[in-house]
């Protein structure tokens, strides 16, 4: 796994929703973000994408202070939000027109992802007519895009068949051996033992786990699963919170 310093978060904390978090990502790594619900997913990408600041904290890109959320920082970035709300009007065709305006994209890269993606056929229909798993396909093309230096995705496969879900981890696995650096949210631990290279599980806005997936798999013992270590991490956390 690469090593090299990229991104470094410095004990980030937000009032109520993340507690001095703290992590290193290394360019060309792909590390995934677990978590219950309100465990602080949300509002850790909610900092690093500069929609709302920490409390206290800062970030570090390539070993320089991120100052308020720089036009470089943010450049270096794109973001799939777990749901895309795209204009109902316009065609998937013309959506990605829209985005690749905004970024170093032309019609050639355009084509390539609706073909990989299989939209590539209904490109001309209004995405009021997409169905779910078509616009989150269509999200994912947006954060591909213009060739990003490092990739944001909050449950990219929410709302994908087998098929697709499937065919996505294909996806960020082909970004990976082009050296992409890619962090991920997802409830799906299979995907993160397919896809990762680090694992961080959040619990109630504190990291509980912060491990590379190799150190995880050398301490399953009796043919446990990652999905079995977790559980072990966490069971205790879950039954204390239970108890009257």
């Amino acid at each position: 796994m690469p090593n090299s310093p990229f991104l470094e978060a410095k004990d980030l904390h937000l009032k109520k929703r993340l507690d001095s978090t703290s992590f290193t990502m290394n360019k060309g790594e792909v590390l995934a973000l677990c978590g219950g619900n309100g465990a602080g997913k949300t509002s850790l990408f909610s900092i690093l994408t500069g929609m709302i600041r920490p409390d206290r904290g800062a970030l570090e890109m390539n070993g320089q202070p991120v100052k308020n959320q720089s036009m470089a920082y943010r450049k270096s970035f794109s973001y799939m939000p777990d749901r895309m709300l795209f204009p109902s009007y316009l065609t998937g065709l013309e959506v990605l027109y829209f985005y690749g305006t905004m970024i170093d994209s032309n019609e050639e890269e355009v084509e390539y992802w609706l073909k990989k993606v299989g939209l590539y056929e209904v490109r001309h229909k209004r995405i009021k007519e997409y169905s779910k798993g078509m616009q989150q396909r269509l999200n994912m093309v947006q954060a591909f895009l213009g060739d990003p230096e490092w990739v944001m995705m909050d449950e990219p496969t929410n709302g994908l068949d087998p098929y697709w879900i499937y065919q996505a981890k294909q996806w960020i696995k082909e970004e990976k051996e082009k050296g992409k650096t890619i962090l991920f949210s997802t409830h799906t631990l299979s995907m993160v033992e397919e896809v990762a290279d680090t694992l961080i599980f959040l619990q109630n806005g504190s990291i509980l786990i912060k491990e590379t997936i190799p150190s995880i798999k050398a301490k399953l013992e009796n043919g446990e699963t990652l999905e079995d270590y977790i559980y072990r991490s966490i069971e205790s956390l879950y039954t204390m919170e239970t108890k009257p």
